[in-house]
């Protein structure tokens, strides 16, 4: 059994109502393609709707084909909303003339679906039947660029596992000044840690299965961090990132500034690809751990942060001995006071009470949380103010953006509309408990109503 699997998807999304020069068709044109797609003799995890299964394995056989259904609506999932919000800015499609008329622009489902690919990569990972262990995302419209052949003559695939240890993606040089798909360049270099100059294509990534909850777990992160600030271009302005930022898990295979793909393919037949690695920048370089802060959010669960420490101790104690280590302690029930006292007095927290400001009221209050009055102003500067205010936590001075921390509030609470920055909240304990008791009851109905038994006795 082979040692690499591809995973693909394939969904209308409509882009056949786009104008002309961007406009596909999907019965035409992606549907076509698709179908020279599954006549690769690798295994293949495929992703789609209940149709799509029937043009599957009209062609292939289901020994080396794992069919996972999952229909369109599954990408209006986190990040759904704050894409729409961005493509419909105009300060964001303004950017360059092109992009109110793109596809990511046009199209509702279009970033939701390309942004979503490394996590299907990641699910396949999960789901994988073939035990496999290499994976690699190849789009399903591919051999629109990239001849057949090459999967199904030359068996290139065959060949990945002789050259790449690390997740890998295909990479062109790329000359901007304002923008790479609509994230703005100034902003992807700072991201990076460097000048990007090259592009990750989205077409076709992959590697090592050990390294794709790595690959997930980062590029969620880049993906949460930038969509939030109303950040946004494709995966591959993500990709490219990764590709700077973190060159201990991503390689590159390098191709010409035309950006197709064939290229790699052609060298990896001829056997002359080269794999490569950004050189670490200064930016990342690994830093002083007694400039690193562990910050852990907790509620009304001494257990659950007792849990926590005990698999610091027993997988990487480093996380314990290095850094600053700080509890954030949310919990409204005083009786676990004590207990949580005593652990950080075990584990070396300090310990951080502020009520309960909630999971984003925690988050960005320790991401506020500076050890220099410099970097709080700084700070304050960037969100369109000024001044510092101070909180003493166990007897050190932390500093915060903003004179007072009313201040600091309010100018969340505009920036981020509908989230409640308050140092307390609304809802108690027991009102959380009521309604996911009624939660629970309501579902257990539901499944009970829909569940049928069938006794062979």
């Amino acid at each position: 059994m082979s040692k690499i699997t591809l995973v693909t998807g394939l969904w209308d999304i409509k882009r056949s109502n786009l104008s002309e020069g961007w406009n596909r068709s999907f019965e035409d044109h992606y549907l076509p393609k698709f179908k020279e797609l599954l006549e690769v003799p690798n295994n293949l995890i495929i992703f789609g709707d209940k149709s799509l299964e029937e043009v599957v394995f009209s062609i292939r056989k289901k020994e080396n084909t794992q069919f996972i259904q999952r229909d369109l609506d599954w990408f209006k999932g986190h990040f759904f909303d704050k894409i729409q919000e961005i493509r419909n800015n105009p300060d964001w499609y303004n950017q360059s003339g092109w992009l109110k008329e793109s596809t990511q622009g046009s199209l509702e489902m279009y970033n939701p679906l390309v942004m979503g690919k490394p996590f299907l990569l990641h699910d396949a990972k999960i789901f994988d039947k073939f035990n496999s262990e290499h994976l690699y995302w190849i789009d399903a419209g591919l051999t629109n660029t990239v001849h057949p052949g090459y999967f199904t003559h030359d068996k290139v695939i065959d060949k990945l596992t002789n050259y790449i240890n690390k997740i890998n993606f295909i990479a062109f040089p790329y000359e901007a000044e304002t923008e790479i798909h609509g994230f703005t360049y100034p902003t992807i270099n700072k991201f990076a840690g460097k000048d990007v100059k090259l592009v990750g294509r989205g077409g076709f990534f992959g590697g090592p299965k050990d390294l794709i909850t790595d690959f997930n777990n980062l590029y969620y992160s880049v993906f949460s961090d930038t969509i939030e600030q109303g950040l946004m271009g494709t995966e591959e302005s993500l990709f490219s990132i990764l590709l700077y930022k973190n060159p201990d898990i991503f390689s590159y295979a390098e191709i010409n500034g035309n950006g197709l793909i064939n290229k790699f393919f052609e060298d990896l037949k001829n056997d002359t690809v080269e794999i490569k690695s950004q050189v670490l920048s200064k930016a990342n370089k690994p830093i002083d751990p007694k400039k690193v802060g562990v910050y852990v959010i907790t509620y009304n669960s001494p257990a659950q942060f007792e849990k926590l420490c005990l698999s610091f101790e027993k997988y990487d104690d480093n996380y314990l001995k290095l850094p600053k280590k700080f509890l954030l302690n949310n919990s409204l029930d005083k009786n676990t006071d004590d207990e949580y006292k005593a652990l950080c007095e075990k584990y070396g927290f300090k310990e951080i009470k502020k009520d309960n400001l909630g999971i984003c009221g925690g988050r960005q209050f320790i991401a506020e949380h500076f050890a220099t009055q410099a970097e709080a102003e700084a700070r304050a500067v960037e969100l369109g103010g000024s001044g510092y205010h101070t909180h003493e936590v166990n007897g050190e001075t932390v500093y915060m953006p903003f004179n007072t921390h009313d201040e600091y509030e309010l100018v969340l609470e505009r920036n981020n509309p509908g989230v409640d920055y308050e140092e307390s909240n609304s809802i108690a304990g027991g009102d959380v408990k009521e309604e996911l008791r009624e939660r629970v009851k309501s579902r257990l109905e539901e499944l009970l109503g829909n569940t049928g038994t069938i006794n062979s006795l």
